[in-house]
């Protein structure tokens, strides 16, 4: 027999002392009866430790500790208690919340969940002993760049195509071989969508177009705080899975790329009063989601359940998982999903100061990561600039998704009237919403997201297109201010297809060459479609893989961002810690000096200034459906070299800046529906 003893309360989840003892630990006010222990190998029980309250229990945490045989092991905890939701007496399995890896099976379609008892819907814990991973850099340092631009990516969508040619497609080290060319494109930091363990298979859906089968695609449901996702590793083991994540991470800082990680601290994949009861719910349902008075599930999260963020038992949870990330695999940063569901309290009542985020931006580890808050939740609280960006210190503040930006800008590029204003405020970094104590760094500007449609879809679609489903086309968003252009969907008409080409390279130019933080959607440098479907969270089929054959097909998208990052970057007018004020900008007409914010006008056009207030940028847009002429500011010496002018056709619709050919003329004429961008040259 094993040798034990009561062991610590602290640190939760396993430890292995010394390498001769491991150290169980975890929470939870009801009984429990045993540790059970199992094979690595196998995942099946070969050893039970009954817990005595006398010993093993310090206030609310159980714990014992047992002689050390083997480096790598699973575990889970007999929970014996009253479940008050559903009311009968259960003895289930637990998997540990604070587990650092799952075992989970590497075949996406078909988990892998094994068993430590008769039920099989148990997940398996993974403890493991410290191992050192060979990072290429000898210590941790975090890239956050100067000039960060973002791009939100998928770990199986952007190599699980089969024209990725990728020699382990749609895994970590699939995603690898996407970074040459990102770097290409002037990408500083992708920001993954979640990795946290999760069920893609919980849903029984099928294509009813197709008949094929749908999954949980995204991966917005997480199973594990702590444990990458299995089944986008290329093996089984959990460990080696862990360590391929790192490689991909390493990698990414070879380039020079930071990592962001999509996490989900609002519910959990269990579910509401039916779903599954693997961990949380079976140790304390109370403490860890926020019940209503009739102890049912709340659900500001839209998923079934509440995490209850600001208990301190989640605190500690969540905090742990951010360091464990941090620390352990060295991600830079994190964008929280439905952030503002972490702002409320055991009741569900918004906080002016919710605990958990106040802890987060005072965390000596994880405030030194980039931050980024979604400020709304599904339940209507909506806190953009009025919270996250707010009362912290300039190096901890929140940066936010801008989804005003996304909105106002469709309007403005897709010719709505009365939207020039708007347009120009997000152009400026949004100081309406963050100029209160914020910075133009605050603001995500984003035109496109996983959520909704692609950027070209924006161009090519006047309604969602989401049968292939399964929920009757009543799912996703309803609203999307696009504009098809004059036909719904792939179309034949020359014209047609020329104005989609300007109006998406429009958007392109508003995104790039605005104050704030640019983020853009995988793809949409080779205007991938997703056929109009504007919520393809269930889709693992091509409307959601990057098809890289399109990439070659379409280096004019990709060239045009390329260089309106490389402009970003050189000219330094967009990334100032304040905003704009009259030394740094000048509104234009149709002619100088002249802004014309009526209304019905669709023409927006400024300088962008440098000392003196000598003009270094030109930039116009013409969002009316009539051709226009605009008036070229003079300059004291130096000429106007054209970086873009989406009226024209390619290649002569762009060029490297100072490149381009010299603007002679003092007014030019620009096409229905354009942009234009000129840089101030010496020669």
């Amino acid at each position: 027999m094993r040798e034990r003893n009561p062991g610590s309360p602290y640190p939760l989840g396993a430890t292995l002392n010394e390498n001769t003892w491991w150290n169980f630990s975890v929470y939870s006010p009801h009984r429990i009866s045993q540790l059970v222990i199992g094979d690595y190998a196998t995942g099946r029980a070969k050893e039970t430790f009954p817990l005595d309250s006398a010993l093993n229990r310090t206030g609310d945490i159980w714990h014992i500790s047992i002689k050390a045989s083997e480096d790598r092991l699973v575990w889970g905890w007999n929970v014996d208690h009253e479940n008050v939701v559903r009311g009968t007496k259960i003895a289930r399995l637990a998997t540990d919340p604070y587990a650092k890896l799952l075992k989970t099976g590497n075949q996406w379609g078909e988990n892998g969940w094994g068993s430590l008892a008769e039920d099989n819907g148990v997940l398996i814990s993974v403890a493991t002993a410290p191992h050192e991973f060979a990072w290429s850099t000898p210590s941790h340092s975090p890239l956050i760049p100067d000039h960060l631009i973002i791009y939100e990516t998928h770990v199986r969508g952007c190599s699980e195509h089969p024209s990725s040619k990728s020699k382990n497609p749609g895994t970590y080290l699939g995603m690898i071989d996407t970074l040459p060319h990102l770097k290409s494109l002037g990408i500083t930091a992708i920001e993954i969508l979640p990795v946290f363990e999760f069920d893609e298979s919980e849903w029984k859906l099928s294509n009813p177009v197709t008949g094929e089968r749908l999954y949980n695609y995204w991966g917005y449901s997480p199973l594990s705080f702590f444990s990458p996702m299995q089944r986008y590793g290329t093996t089984s083991d959990p460990i080696l899975t862990s360590e391929e994540f790192k490689r991909l991470i390493a990698a990414a800082h070879d380039f020079g790329i930071a990592v962001i990680l999509d996490v989900v601290y609002n519910h959990t994949g269990e579910g509401n009063e039916h779903g599954p009861a693997y961990s949380f719910k079976v140790l304390d349902e109370s403490a860890y989601y926020i019940l209503d008075k009739n102890a049912s599930f709340t659900n500001y999260s839209g998923c079934g359940n509440t995490l209850n963020a600001n208990h301190p038992i989640v605190i500690d949870l969540i905090l742990s998982s951010l360091r464990h990330w941090a620390i352990e695999y060295r991600i830079d940063g994190f964008r929280f999903d439905l952030a503002s569901a972490m702002t409320r309290n055991q009741e569900g009542v918004p906080m002016v100061e919710p605990s958990v985020i106040e802890a987060i931006v005072k965390d000596p580890v994880i405030s030194k990561c980039m931050l980024i808050a979604e400020p709304w939740d599904a339940a209507g609280l909506y806190q953009a600039g009025s919270l996250f960006s707010l009362n912290q210190c300039h190096e901890n503040a929140f940066m936010e998704w801008n989804d005003r930006f996304r909105d106002d800008v469709r309007k403005f590029i897709r010719g709505t009237p009365g939207t020039s204003g708007l347009f120009a405020s997000r152009l400026c970094g949004s100081k309406d919403i963050y100029g209160r104590k914020g910075f133009p760094k605050n603001s995500i500007n984003y035109i496109v997201a996983h959520d909704g449609f692609s950027l070209f879809d924006l161009v090519s679609y006047n309604m969602k297109h989401n049968l292939e489903n399964g929920e009757h086309n009543r799912d996703g968003m309803n609203e999307n201010f696009s504009w098809n252009c004059g036909e719904e969907g792939p179309s034949d008409h020359r014209h047609i297809n020329r104005l989609r080409d300007r109006q998406l390279k429009n958007f392109i130019v508003a995104l790039f060459l605005a104050q704030g933080t640019p983020m853009m959607l995988m793809g949409d440098e080779c205007r991938r479609s997703k056929k109009g479907n504007n919520n393809t969270w269930c889709q693992d089929s091509p409307l959601s893989w990057l098809n890289w054959d399109e990439i070659g097909s379409n280096r004019d998208c990709s060239r045009l961002i390329s260089t309106l990052i490389t402009l970003r970057t050189e000219t330094g007018c967009f990334h100032s810690d304040r905003f704009l004020s009259s030394d740094d900008i000048q509104w234009h007409g149709n002619t100088l000096y002249a802004p014309n914010w009526d209304e019905k006008n669709q023409f927006v056009a400024f300088s962008l200034l440098k000392e003196e207030k000598e003009p270094c940028l030109f930039i116009a847009f013409n969002a009316s459906s009539v051709e226009q002429s605009v008036e070229i500011p003079p300059l004291s010496s130096g000429s106007w070299h054209l970086v873009v002018h989406t009226s024209k056709s390619a290649p002569n619709d762009m060029y490297c800046p100072n490149k381009g050919p010299k603007v002679i003329s003092h007014a030019l004429k620009m096409r229905a529906h354009s942009s234009l961008v000129l840089i101030a040259s010496a020669k």
